[in-house]
């Protein structure tokens, strides 16, 4: 956020954002005005004038876009399987603190093996890191190279119910990093333009599948003192 210009509207929605406030979705018909925390959106001026809220200027639309980011979803449905999320971005940041719990267990990991690097930051609200996982290079009835990811824990009892086809945890990361990094090619349902997913690779010389994240969170301290930590959605189905 930057000055505060008075009562004269500073700029307005993109077409792709429909915000709904007490009442019902109004999209591009709106100008943008923000009171306090809470992002707002008004019809026309006349009615923005009367409610004598302030104006802020916005410093960018993708800025503004990621404050609003809770408005957009790619639901997935879970079935019964290992993962409950139900959107895609909470079912992949479900799926890396997974792994990363069992990478850190003895039991499910005795080589000490770590295929996954994560950072938190509470500050920012951003989880970023990358994966390393083995795959062994294959190709299918039709001669199409294909890359399975071979898993390196033990006793893991993945369900994959509905969420994903992966029959392991580190496969299921890849497959959902997938899901999101062509929903992000397409700008139906990417109309943010963000590239939370990169540097996916897979690769048949070092039999390895590669990839790098960089996500928004939204972090929450629950009445009995316990953090809730969801993965901010972003992308429409």
């Amino acid at each position: 956020m930057g000055d505060e210009y008075g009562s004269t509207p500073c700029c307005f929605l993109p077409d792709f954002i429909t915000v709904i406030l007490n009442a019902e979705p109004i999209g591009f018909k709106g100008k943008v005005a923000v009171y306090g925390d809470f992002p707002r959106v008004y019809r026309n001026l006349a009615d923005l004038i009367a409610t004598g809220d302030r104006i802020f200027h916005i410093e960018s639309v993708q800025s503004y876009h990621s404050s609003l980011i809770g408005n957009y979803m790619a639901a997935l449905t879970p079935g019964s399987g290992t993962l409950k999320s139900t959107t895609l971005e909470g079912a992949f940041i479900e799926a890396l603190f997974l792994l990363s719990i069992f990478e850190g267990s003895t039991t499910n990991n005795p080589n000490g093996t770590r295929r996954l690097t994560m950072t938190l930051n509470p500050g920012t609200k951003k989880l970023t890191g990358s994966w390393t996982f083995d795959c062994v290079p294959a190709l299918d009835t039709n001669g199409t190279p294909t890359y399975p990811i071979v898993t390196h824990l033990s006793g893991v009892g993945f369900n994959p119910g509905t969420a994903v086809k992966s029959a392991n945890l580190p496969a299921a990361i890849v497959e959902l990093a997938s899901q999101i990094n062509f929903r992000e090619g397409d700008a139906a349902k990417n109309p943010g333009a963000a590239q939370k997913i990169t540097a996916l690779d897979n690769s048949g010389e070092d039999r390895t599948s590669t990839g790098a994240f960089d996500f928004d969170l939204n972090l929450t301290v629950n009445v009995d003192g316990s953090t809730k930590l969801v993965g901010a959605t972003y992308l429409l189905d």
